[in-house]
């Protein structure tokens, strides 16, 4: 046997050797969604599911997309109501948001169809499976209290705010009502129009902002 065999089959003896040895690595953000999903039960009950991976969606409902997931952030981080506490928003799935909202104390709000002279989410809620698009799409949120802010045994406040037709969201600084920039929820609607929601005296307000293009 020649040198350079004998080296060669060293070599993938020790490299064998350390794959056996290895850790196998962890599903990555397993305990992220692990910990989040618990956290989004305690407070508002096990009627949400967080939103971690996104499905194509369409609007007609006899259309079958592809099952092509694709990555989701299902939590984002900002100021919304300006007490200098960090809030969390998190994007979520439920078929009946109304129901625990007394035992867990979150408010069911919706800031779309208020803005278009629908104010009772008792009534509005019903609207969001008529386009396949957003059904079931719930934003929560958590304002925040004290150190621990979010993550408090008891926040500030909460809510799940329904029938926004979203794509993407995001928290950034936005211009609302032409006065300085605060933290807000903006959208990427499904047909590229923007909009935000953004905290007011006391409420969550919904205003159209132009086009993603």
């Amino acid at each position: 046997m020649s040198l350079r065999v004998a080296i060669l089959i060293l070599g993938l003896s020790c490299a064998a050797g350390a794959q056996q040895g290895a850790i196998p690595a962890s599903p990555p953000q397993a305990p992220a969604q692990a910990e989040l999903s618990t956290l989004i039960e305690k407070q508002f009950g096990p009627t949400f599911k967080l939103e971690f991976v996104r499905e194509p969606r369409t609007g007609f409902k006899y259309l079958n997309p592809p099952k092509e997931l694709v990555e989701w952030k299902a939590m984002h981080f900002g100021d919304l109501n300006g007490d200098g506490i960090e809030d969390a928003v998190f994007l979520a799935l439920s078929e009946a948001p109304l129901v625990d909202q007394g035992a867990y104390g979150y408010k069911v709000i919706d800031p779309y169809f208020s803005r278009h002279g629908w104010g009772d989410p008792k009534v509005t809620a019903t609207f969001q499976s008529e386009d396949p698009r957003f059904a079931n799409q719930v934003i929560l949120v958590i304002h925040g209290d004290g150190v621990e802010a979010w993550r408090a045994e008891t926040p500030l406040a909460k809510f799940a705010i329904i029938n926004v037709p979203y794509k993407h969201v995001m928290i950034k600084k936005a211009m609302v009502k032409k006065k300085q920039a605060q933290w807000a929820i903006a959208i990427v609607e499904e047909d590229q129009l923007t909009s935000s929601i953004f905290w007011e005296r006391g409420k969550y307000k919904w205003q159209p902002t132009g086009s993603a293009n």
